[in-house]
């Protein structure tokens, strides 16, 4: 957050933009500085897949706080598993479309 030039600006104000408003300022950020926003479908299972072998947990619920894979027997908290799963989700989405910033994967 800090190579953002207004982050100082409007950090109080963060709270208060809607989730469209906050993708605007981020998407007219990322076309400015020659970057790429790629986002993912909000119901992509990132909680519920193991990052390490991809092996999908059904029966998870939010009280689960550790994933435990009963196929490789990976130990993790849930919303590490879930960014690891994010960031593969997205880089693997940018590799395929190489199209900059409005190719979106909803």
């Amino acid at each position: 957050m800090e190579d953002f030039p207004f982050f100082r600006l409007i950090f109080f104000s963060f709270s208060d933009l809607s989730y469209g408003e906050f993708l605007n300022i981020l998407s007219y950020y990322c076309k400015k500085t020659g970057k790429s926003l790629t986002k993912i479908n909000r119901w992509y299972p990132s909680s519920k897949t193991c990052s390490n072998c991809g092996w999908y947990n059904k029966k998870l619920t939010l009280k689960n706080r550790i994933f435990k894979c009963k196929i490789c027997g990976t130990n993790i908290d849930r919303d590490l598993n879930a960014s690891i799963n994010i960031k593969r989700v997205g880089t693997s989405t940018l590799c395929e479309s190489k199209d900059s910033i409005e190719s979106y994967n909803l």
